[in-house]
C-alpha cells in the first residue's frame, strides 16, 4: 500500500497530525471539563455559601437591631434622637423584619445544600419561620413595656406630688368636739405608713415582693376607711372632707389606673419581655448551633468539591502528557524508520554508483524496493547490465581486432618472404645479365 517514498511521507505526516489533532481534542474536552467543574464549583459551591453568608448575615443584622432597639429612645424629641447614633426607628425594623420573613419564606435551602438530612433540613426550616415572629414579638413586648414604664412613671410622679398634697391638706384638720385629735392623728399616722409602703412598692422589682408589702398596705388601707366610717357617724361632714383628702390614696391604692396597679403592670410587661427575650435567644441559640452544622455541611461539601476538581485537573493532566507522550514517540519513530529507510537505500545506491563509476562493473544487482529507491535501484542495475554487455562487446571486438592484426601480419610476412625471394631472383638474373 506504501510503496512510495512520498506515500511514505504523506503517511507519517499524517500520523504526526492525527497524533497533534488527537491531543488538541483531548486538550479542548479536559478545558471543557474544566469549564464545567468551574461552572459546577459556582452552582454547587460559591452559590450556596454566598446564600448562606447572606442568610446569617440577615439574621444577624435584624437580631442586633432587635437587640438594640430602644422604644424610650425613640419616642424622644426628633431633635435629641437625631443625634443619637445608636436609635433604631420602630417602623423601620418593622419593614426590616416583614422584608426578612418575605425572603425567608421564598428561600429554598434543599436546593442549595442537598446534602442536609432531611429531618435536619425541616428543623431548619422551622427555627427560621419561627425566628421572625419571635422577633416580632420581641418587638411588640418592648413597645408594650416601655408603655408601662412610662405610664408607671408617670403615676408615680402624680401620686408623689398628690401624696404630699394629702399630708399637707390632714396637717390643716382641725380637732372637733366629735372628732378628737387622736383621729386625726390616727389618719395621719396610717396614711403616712401607707404611703412609705407605696413608695417601697415603687422601688421593688418583683411582683412577688409588691404583693408580700402590699398585704400591709392593705391593712392600713383597711384601717383608714374604718376610721372614716367611723368618724362619719359623729361628723359626717368632717368625714367627707378626710375622704376627699385621702382619695388620691385610695385611688393609688384600689383603682386600675393606680400607681400600685400600674407598677404591677409595668413588672409583667418587664417579665413578659424577659421571657420573650429568653425565648429569643434560645432560638437565637438554637439557630446559631444550626447554622454551624450548615456551614460544616458546606465547608464539607466545598473541599469535596475542591477534591474531585483537584483529582479530574490532575487526570487530564496525565492523559494530556500521556498523549503528547505517545505523539511524541509516534513522531520520532515513525520519523527515524522513514530516515533510516531512506539512508539505507541512499546509501547502497551511492557506494552502487561509487563502484560503477571506479569501473568495478559485476554481475551482483542492488536490492529493489518497491518504493522510488528501488526504482532507481533498478535503473541503476540497468545500466550497469548496458554498461557490462558494451564492455563485453568491446572485448569481443578487440579480440576480433587481434585476430585480424595477427592474420595482416602473418600475411605481410609472407608477402615480405615472397618479395625478397623476387629480389634476390632479380638481382641474380641481373647479375647473370651483367656478365
Amino acid at each position: 500500500m506504501l510503496n512510495s517514498i512520498i506515500k511514505q511521507i504523506i503517511f507519517v505526516f499524517a500520523l504526526i497530525s492525527l497524533s497533534v489533532f488527537l491531543l488538541s481534542v483531548s486538550a479542548y474536552r479536559n478545558a471543557q471539563h474544566m469549564t464545567e467543574q468551574i461552572d459546577s464549583v459556582e452552582s454547587q459551591v460559591i452559590d450556596p455559601l454566598n446564600q448562606f453568608n447572606q442568610l446569617r448575615n440577615r439574621l444577624l443584622e435584624a437580631s442586633n437591631l432587635v437587640a438594640l432597639y430602644n422604644p424610650d429612645t425613640s419616642r424622644r424629641d426628633e431633635s435629641v434622637r437625631q443625634n443619637e447614633t445608636t436609635a433604631v426607628d420602630s417602623s423601620e425594623l418593622i419593614n426590616e423584619l416583614e422584608a426578612l420573613a418575605i425572603w425567608l419564606s421564598a428561600l429554598d435551602i434543599a436546593s442549595w445544600l442537598p446534602t442536609l438530612e432531611q429531618v435536619k433540613l425541616d428543623t431548619l426550616s422551622t427555627t427560621l419561620a419561627n425566628f421572625v415572629p419571635l422577633m416580632e414579638a420581641q418587638l411588640a413586648s418592648k413597645d408594650i413595656s416601655a408603655q408601662a414604664s412610662i405610664g408607671a412613671q408617670r403615676s408615680a410622679v402624680l401620686y408623689s406630688q398628690s401624696a404630699d398634697t394629702i399630708g399637707n391638706n390632714l396637717n390643716k384638720l382641725q380637732a372637733t368636739e366629735e372628732v378628737r385629735e387622736r383621729d386625726i392623728q390616727f389618719l395621719q399616722f396610717h396614711f403616712n405608713s401607707a404611703d412609705k409602703l407605696i413608695r417601697q412598692i415603687l422601688l421593688l422589682t418583683t411582683a412577688d415582693e409588691v404583693w408580700v408589702v402590699k398585704s400591709g398596705l392593705d391593712r392600713h388601707n383597711r384601717m383608714l376607711e374604718k376610721k372614716i366610717d367611723f368618724i362619719a357617724k359623729k361628723n359626717p361632714t368632717f368625714s367627707l372632707e378626710a375622704a376627699s383628702i385621702l382619695e388620691p390614696l385610695f385611688t393609688a391604692i384600689n383603682s386600675a389606673d393606680g400607681v400600685l396597679t400600674l407598677h404591677l403592670n409595668n413588672l409583667e410587661q418587664q417579665n413578659v419581655t424577659v421571657e420573650q427575650q429568653a425565648l429569643l435567644m434560645q432560638a437565637n441559640s438554637s439557630l446559631k448551633s444550626q447554622l454551624n452544622e450548615v456551614e460544616a455541611q458546606l465547608v464539607l461539601m466545598t473541599q469535596n468539591k475542591i477534591d474531585s476538581s483537584r483529582q479530574s485537573a490532575t487526570t487530564a493532566t496525565q492523559v494530556t502528557l500521556g498523549l503528547l507522550a505517545m505523539a511524541l514517540v509516534i513522531a520520532i519513530g515513525a520519523s527515524s524508520l522513514l530516515t533510516l529507510r531512506i539512508r539505507s537505500a541512499m546509501s547502497k545506491l551511492i557506494t552502487s554508483l561509487t563502484r560503477i563509476a571506479n569501473g568495478r562493473l559485476t554481475n551482483e544487482d542492488i536490492p529493489v524496493s518497491k518504493d522510488e529507491f528501488g526504482q532507481l535501484s533498478l535503473a541503476t542495475n540497468q545500466v550497469q547490465s548496458h554498461l557490462l554487455n558494451i564492455v563485453s562487446q568491446l572485448q569481443s571486438g578487440s579480440e576480433s581486432l587481434l585476430s585480424a592484426s595477427h592474420i595482416i601480419a602473418t600475411r605481410t610476412e609472407h608477402t615480405a618472404q615472397v618479395t625478397n625471394k623476387q629480389n634476390l631472383n632479380i638481382e641474380r638474373c641481373l647479375f647473370l645479365w651483367s656478365k
